[in-house]
């Protein structure tokens, strides 16, 4: 019988796979391409400096299709998360029938925001799961 966060499980061990990886290929690159150099220039009249990138850094294009792949996969992982938990508080309520196509993991930048968003996003879960993930915000 498999565990209903198996799901989350494989997309976090898919995106670890990947970012090995990249730490591979990142470290293979030419020490110098990876470094972004600075040059100033001293202006007497106004007694500024001025700061520019001497040197534009090009790095491989997948690089960035990775880094978008591995995040996308731990942002499901943790819908997953959020998933799972309201089915498991609809299920002690007898509600698990409920229509519901709002639940998903909230990351806000504020918490302002996350009572806002998390009104109709976690609006299922058990206020315990709400003030856990709560805690989980950047701010």
């Amino acid at each position: 019988m498999s565990h209903p966060l198996d799901d989350a499980e494989a997309r976090c061990q898919w995106a670890r796979k990947r970012f090995n990886l990249l730490q591979e290929e990142i470290a293979a690159f030419p020490r110098d391409a990876q470094t972004v150099r600075f040059r100033q220039e001293f202006e007497p009249n106004t007694n500024s400096i001025t700061v520019f990138v001497a040197n534009e850094v090009e790095y491989p294009i997948g690089w960035a299709l990775t880094v978008s792949e591995i995040l996308y996969h731990c942002r499901v992982a943790l819908d997953y998360v959020a998933w799972e938990l309201r089915n498991w508080q609809q299920e002690i309520e007898g509600n698990a029938d409920v229509e519901d196509r709002n639940t998903m993991f909230v990351i806000e930048p504020t918490s302002e925001h996350f009572a806002e968003v998390s009104r109709r996003r976690l609006k299922f879960l058990h206020p315990d799961h709400v003030a856990m993930i709560e805690e989980l915000q950047p701010y």
